[in-house]
C-alpha cells in the first residue's frame, strides 16, 4: 500500500477545486433549468414569473422512452461452458433484473435522467452483507445511482467505464454515519449543537488498492495495515463505481471535462429563458388586464355614493374629478397581446421541440391491455 493519507487529501483538493471546478458550475446552473428555478430578469413588476417545466421535461421524457419495461442481460463467457453463461443469463435476468426493475426510483431511469441532467452517471457497486449473510432473497450486489455532483472519477478509465480513482465528497445524515461507524468519535459535536439539520461533511477515496473514509475529518475505517491513518485494502481490488458519459460533449485538447461532461440541457438554457420570459408577458397580460379597473371622469361635486350605487361587480374603479359638467365619461385603457408577441412565443416552442422531440411525444397507448403492454415493451 503505497498512498498516503496526505497524498490522498490531495487528490481532493486538486479534484474538487481545480479538475472539475467549472464542470460543477455548468452542472449547478443545468440543474437550475432542470428544477425551473432560474432567474428571469427580463419579466419584470407588475409582471409575474409562469415556467412550463421544460426543463424537467427534456430530462425525464427520454428516459420514460429509452427505457424499455423489460431489460434483459447479455454475457459471453471467457472461461468455462456455454452451459455456465446460460445458468448466470438466467439467474440475472430471472432474479436479479426483476428485483431491480421494481426498485423505486428505478435506477435504469436515474442514470439516464443524470447522463440527461448532468452529463454524466455513477453506478456504485457493493456487495450486500444481508446476502451474504444468508439472505438470498435479496441482491448479492447493491446497484446505487449517485448525484454525479458529490462524484470526482479520474479522466482516466479502463474500457468498462471504471476510474482509476474515485472521490465522494458531500454533506451526509449525522444519524447515518453514527449508526454506520459506532467508534466515530464526531470531532465537531460542540459546534453542532444548535444544528438543526445535523450534517456531516463525507469523504471517501477509492482506487484499486486502497480505500479511505473519513467523517469531519476524521478517518472512520479502523484495522490493518494502517490503523493510525484509516487506510485500508480494496478487498473488490476494483474502482466500485461505472462512468458513463452522455456523449452531448467532447475531449477538449487542454483536458478540461466541462467540454466533455455536457447535459442536453445546457445549449438550451438561453431558450428555455426566453420561453418562460415570453410566455410569462403574454400571461401577464391577459391576467393583468383582463379585470382591468375601470377609469371615470365626474363632475366635482359628484357623490360617490352615487357612483357606487351603478353596480361594479369584481370590477375596481378609479375617480377623477374634472370641471366638466357633461357628465361621467369613462376612458378605456385596452392594452392586448400582439399577434407578433403570439408568433414568437410559437417560434421558440417549435425550436425547442425541434431540439428535443421527447417533449413532445406522448406515452404509447395501446387499445388493449396486451396491446398497451407491447408498446412499453
Amino acid at each position: 500500500m503505497s498512498i498516503t493519507k496526505e497524498e490522498i487529501l490531495n487528490y481532493k483538493t486538486r479534484y474538487t477545486t481545480e479538475l472539475y471546478q467549472l464542470t460543477r458550475k455548468e452542472q449547478a446552473e443545468d440543474e437550475l433549468y432542470y428544477k425551473d428555478s432560474f432567474e428571469v430578469p427580463e419579466v419584470k413588476k407588475p409582471h409575474y414569473i409562469y415556467r412550463s417545466g421544460i426543463g424537467v421535461r427534456i430530462v425525464d421524457a427520454p428516459a420514460e422512452h429509452i427505457v424499455t419495461r423489460n431489460p434483459q442481460a447479455f454475457f459471453d463467457v471467457r472461461k468455462g461452458g456455454k452451459e455456465s453463461g446460460l445458468q448466470i443469463s438466467k439467474v440475472v435476468n430471472q432474479v436479479w433484473l426483476d428485483v431491480l426493475r421494481r426498485q423505486n426510483p428505478s435506477v435504469f431511469k436515474e442514470n439516464i435522467k443524470q447522463q440527461l441532467g448532468y452529463g454524466e452517471a455513477y453506478i456504485k457497486v457493493l456487495h450486500n452483507e444481508n446476502w451474504v449473510k444468508g439472505n438470498r432473497l435479496d441482491l448479492p450486489v447493491h446497484f446505487i445511482a449517485l448525484n454525479p455532483m458529490v462524484v470526482y472519477g479520474s479522466p482516466e478509465e479502463d474500457v468498462n467505464g471504471i476510474p482509476d480513482r474515485v472521490i465522494v465528497w458531500y454533506q451526509r445524515q449525522h444519524s447515518e454515519v453514527i449508526v454506520r461507524y459506532p467508534k466515530w468519535s464526531d470531532p465537531k459535536k460542540s459546534e453542532r449543537a444548535n444544528d438543526k439539520s445535523k450534517q456531516v461533511e463525507w469523504f471517501e477515496y477509492w482506487d484499486k488498492d486502497v480505500r479511505y473514509f473519513e467523517a469531519d475529518g476524521e478517518p472512520v475505517l479502523t484495522g490493518e495495515p494502517t490503523p493510525n491513518e484509516g487506510i485500508q485494502p480494496n478487498i473488490y481490488g476494483f474502482v466500485p463505481f461505472i462512468r458513463k458519459y452522455s456523449g452531448f460533449g467532447r475531449r477538449a485538447p487542454d483536458g478540461e471535462l466541462s467540454s466533455l461532461i455536457v447535459s442536453d440541457i445546457r445549449y438550451s438554457r438561453d431558450l428555455i429563458r426566453e420561453e418562460c420570459a415570453t410566455r410569462s408577458n403574454i400571461a401577464s397580460v391577459e391576467y393583468l388586464f383582463a379585470h382591468k379597473p375601470i377609469t371615470l371622469v365626474v363632475p366635482i361635486g359628484t357623490k360617490k355614493e352615487d357612483i357606487e350605487e351603478m353596480g361594479w361587480g369584481a370590477y375596481a374603479y378609479n375617480i377623477i374629478y374634472s370641471n366638466d359638467v357633461n357628465g361621467v365619461k369613462k376612458l378605456d385603457m385596452d392594452i392586448t397581446i400582439s399577434p407578433e408577441m403570439l408568433a414568437h412565443h410559437a417560434n421558440v416552442r417549435a425550436e425547442l421541440n425541434q431540439r428535443h422531440p421527447f417533449i413532445m411525444a406522448g406515452f404509447p397507448m395501446g387499445t388493449s391491455g396486451r396491446q398497451q403492454d407491447m408498446t412499453e415493451i
